[in-house]
């Protein structure tokens, strides 16, 4: 949601999320790729249910991770285009 904080156990929290911060070499690929997965954050037990977006190039999904990861709270440090790179090859199939 436009606040980072969800829509209870349908949409996870962005705003302060142990998920996101445990899972920074995933994000490129959730983004790119997409996610159906029920994950544990903090108390909850959510279903992360994000669809493939692979129409986005890399500058695009660079851009998106860095803001999650400097919004709602989050203050995660800035991902390189490098760092990207190298996250988005290791991406499971």
């Amino acid at each position: 949601m436009e606040n980072g904080k969800g829509l209870s156990l349908l949409i996870p929290s962005l705003e302060n999320s142990k998920y996101l911060i445990e899972n920074q070499d995933a994000l490129p690929c959730i983004i790119r790729d997409g996610i159906l997965s029920k994950v544990a954050d903090d108390s909850d037990e959510v279903q992360l249910s994000m669809p493939a977006h692979p129409q986005l190039n890399e500058i695009e999904i660079l851009n998106i991770c860095n803001y999650i990861n400097n919004a709602w709270g989050n203050q995660l440090e800035q991902i390189s285009m490098t760092e990207m790179k190298n996250k988005l090859a290791k991406c499971k199939s």
